[in-house]
């Protein structure tokens, strides 16, 4: 008798039911190990939820037929260094329709994502070792790529009210030219340092830096020879209009010399799992950065998802996904906002970003990681403490507490009743530990 398992066709049925159980058993456990439980509400996910990406299939399987319905097979060879030509030319369309501000297609480069991004960046443009100036707090991971992967040392800069701290960052600049071989400028064809910042709806704090300390930044950048490397995740996820589309429209340089970079991905605005982003750069940079002995090998780092996305592009569906996308998160962040500040006791303060991902609570007791391990246990809620976003903590260094009387909370992940929930018990919690 035949194995009826060596003949899936034979079991169709069966194994369409068991797929889809194992659907939802497993759609959500391998957002990121041990991040998801349901006795918990984790404020600390930045990540889209369920239903955002549940209505995602059907748009997929549109562009799917519409892109293979003509394509003749080259979406399944490795694809040109920047990535195919159609998906710039589509990114550059949407780009400028989103930003009101004009992109152009020779300026993108395929990444595989801002992760992506950031390491192909770094590993094509900066010195070995060089010096990365970060905002204090800043995206904590960030800091295991730039130091602990690639070997940077990282210099601290303070946040204020419209951005990072730009007379801190000139006196900074100042100290660490002096230690590099040559002084201010460039190695040969690398840059001696960057700026890695995080200037609309900064993650963690959601702060979007003013025109003047964002021009004030780039000029820094330019008269000292360094790379400003723009981390533009949450920037097409805004709730009013912007004063600017993002920092590298407020680099004025000229052709060939100017330094900064945009760092663009789908993971916030589309799917995570998509894998696939862009950088947005002088031509005289994407030129330097094709030249990276990754791209040169591999080509294209996603080149088949890269057409899919294109025809998404193309058929207006990532606009549309992305407009109802602000439509909830504007929803969820309204309602957080309001809850927090009638629920909170007198002392703290949070601020709407007015886009983004993300609230930064600032308390009124000195450092909360006993508080936040308590509300954890007791109430089931999850936070991300401010400490774990202080560049000093990933030094190993206490400079002014760290961050820590402060900490995040995401509304992308949970829908809204969720988001209500959760800060009623936030704020409860907070009323019975600091009575």
């Amino acid at each position: 008798m035949s194995d009826p398992s060596k003949y899936p066709e034979n079991s169709r049925v069966g194994n369409e039911t068991n797929s889809a159980s194992l659907e939802t058993e497993t759609a959500w456990d391998s957002l990121f190990t041990g991040r998801v439980d349901d006795s918990t509400i984790n404020f600390s996910i930045g990540a889209p939820g369920p239903s955002i990406l549940s209505s995602l299939p059907g748009l997929f399987l549109s562009a799917s037929s519409h892109r293979l319905s003509t394509n003749l097979g080259s979406l399944f060879q490795y694809g040109p260094e920047v990535g195919i030509r159609q998906y710039r030319i589509e990114l550059a369309r949407f780009l400028t329709r989103r930003y009101g501000d004009k992109v152009l297609e020779d300026e993108l480069l395929l990444t595989c994502g801002a992760t992506n991004g950031l390491h192909l960046t770094i590993s094509s443009l900066v010195k070995q070792g060089g010096t990365v100036f970060v905002e204090d707090p800043t995206y904590f991971i960030a800091l295991s790529l730039l130091s602990g992967d690639m070997g940077l040392r990282v210099v601290p800069i303070r946040m204020g009210e419209n951005g990072m701290d730009t007379e801190h960052l000139e006196e900074m600049v100042v100290k660490e030219a002096a230690r590099n071989v040559g002084g201010v400028g460039s190695d040969g064809d690398r840059f001696w340092g960057l700026i890695y910042t995080i200037p609309t709806f900064h993650n963690p704090t959601g702060t979007t830096f003013s025109t003047k300390t964002g021009s004030r930044m780039v000029e820094i950048a330019r008269q000292s020879g360094l790379l400003v490397f723009c981390d533009d995740v949450y920037n097409l996820l805004p709730y009013h209009q912007l004063d600017y589309s993002r920092l590298k429209s407020l680099d004025t340089s000229g052709p060939g010399s100017g330094s900064v970079i945009s760092n663009g991905t789908f993971s916030k605005i589309l799917a995570p799992g998509v894998r696939l982003g862009w950088l947005e750069a002088p031509t005289h940079l994407v030129e330097r950065l094709t030249q990276s002995g990754v791209l040169q090998s591999g080509g294209s780092q996603n080149n088949y998802v890269s057409g899919i996305v294109t025809s998404l592009l193309e058929l207006g569906l990532v606009d549309q996904h992305l407009d109802n996308c602000i439509k909830v998160y504007k929803e969820r962040m309204d309602a957080a906002v309001g809850l927090l500040e009638e629920g909170l006791p007198q002392g703290w303060r949070v601020k709407h970003p007015h886009g983004g991902y993300f609230l930064w609570l600032v308390g009124d007791h000195g450092d909360l990681g006993e508080f936040c391990q308590w509300m954890e246990k007791e109430k089931g809620i999850v936070v991300l403490l401010g400490s774990k976003a202080s560049p000093f903590t990933y030094m190993g260094e206490v400079v002014g507490g760290n961050m820590g009387n402060c900490f995040r909370i995401c509304i992308a992940f949970y829908d809204l009743d969720k988001i209500v929930d959760g800060c009623k018990v936030l704020c409860t919690a907070v009323k019975e530990y600091f009575p």
